[in-house]
């Protein structure tokens, strides 16, 4: 008889520690969303030190397969090698930004002006009137607004040079010292070498993921800069820096990539020969690389799910601005790589991925 109640005061029990559980989940997701908010001159950083760092890792790898043999590990002459060809490359793209930057700045009246005279004609087909209140409206809208602003964002960004350049130098030199602080830490040696193993795989994925991304970011750049500059689209540097970054958004990135370029080419020639002409030449080179080459190189490794990219790229927009909208992928990318291998994260790992698939 006593033991339907005591079921019964079980079950709500359990009720109970579930809703602690899930007010105690959200209040942590609330408190980091507002330390990354809190903490974004700190964070912003060190996450784009962990990624560049994993970057020379994985350049440094290509290099030593190439000197040493495809199973060869990177040595200090590879990372050598890696930075410096990254900090050569990273010193031309500010030398042709800049440049670059200040020759669209100076072409932004020009393009207010072109707006003007493409929307006149057809407001006056369409029948609007107070066509002067327009005009208004349209030479108070920087047209290149969209463009600066991100390209503003990112070197705010890299501005910081110094501070990401020691941010990498030191999780170099921690890296090297962390193999004898696990041995320290984990006196078992089969778990000592499984954890080691573990830690291995998921930077060797890593590592492969951004390389892989940048290798379809440059794949995409290229030729957006060749065929702007064949077209005459003015300041072709920086849409082709700008697509390099904006593909490491999937699908969303080739899409702007894609119909930025074009409607600049339409605002500065105001004919609809050149919008497209470039439309019909970036559009195959886009879509190739995100919905062809990129499932074929990453294989499992880009599993995600879209709702989760979405809202990925939603909260890191909100929270560190262009910067975090782009970090926020290979962010993901990496917790899930990482959820994959403990029983424990599994199941967030699973609600991530695109089809319940994921790889330990």
């Amino acid at each position: 008889m006593d033991a339907e109640p005591v079921g019964e005061e079980a079950r709500r029990g359990l009720r109970g520690s579930g809703v602690l559980r899930f007010a105690a989940f959200a209040v942590g997701i609330a408190a980091t969303f507002w330390l990354l908010g809190e903490l974004r001159s700190v964070l912003q950083p060190l996450v784009l030190s962990i990624l560049i760092w994993f970057l020379l890792g994985a350049v440094a790898r290509l290099f030593a397969r190439f000197a040493d043999g495809p199973e060869a590990a990177p040595g200090r002459m590879a990372y050598a090698a890696s930075a410096l060809s990254f900090a050569a490359l990273a010193t031309g793209l500010v030398f042709m930004l800049s440049d670059s930057i200040a020759d669209l700045r100076a072409n932004l009246p020009t393009y207010r002006e072109n707006v003007v005279a493409m929307l006149g004609p057809l407001a006056e087909t369409a029948g609007v009137e107070r066509l002067p209140r327009l005009t208004e409206l349209t030479e108070d809208v920087d047209i290149g607004s969209v463009v600066l602003g991100v390209l503003g964002s990112l070197a705010g960004s890299v501005g910081n040079l110094v501070i990401i350049a020691c941010f990498v130098f030191f999780l170099f030199a921690e890296a090297q010292c962390f193999g004898g602080k696990l041995d320290a830490l984990v006196r078992d040696s089969e778990r000592r070498a499984r954890i080691a193993t573990l830690l291995s795989e998921m930077s060797l994925k890593v590592e492969t993921y951004l390389g892989v991304k940048c290798l379809l970011g440059a794949v995409q750049a290229v030729p957006t800069f060749v065929v702007l500059w064949a077209v005459g689209v003015q300041s072709p540097v920086v849409w082709a820096v700008l697509i390099f970054f904006l593909s490491f958004i999937p699908t969303l990135g080739s899409l702007i990539g894609i119909a930025l370029p074009a409607i600049l080419a339409l605002i500065q020639f105001t004919s609809p020969v050149p919008f497209l002409l470039t439309l019909a030449l970036l559009a195959p080179v886009q879509l190739l690389a995100s919905n062809w080459m990129e499932p074929r190189l990453m294989g499992q490794s880009l599993n995600l799910s879209p709702l989760a990219i979405f809202i990925a790229i939603f909260l890191g927009g909100a929270v560190w601005g262009v910067v975090g909208a782009l970090v926020s992928v290979p962010a993901l990318t990496m917790a899930v790589i990482a959820c994959a291998q403990a029983e424990a994260t599994r199941p967030a790992a699973i609600l991530l991925s695109r089809d319940g698939h994921v790889v330990a």
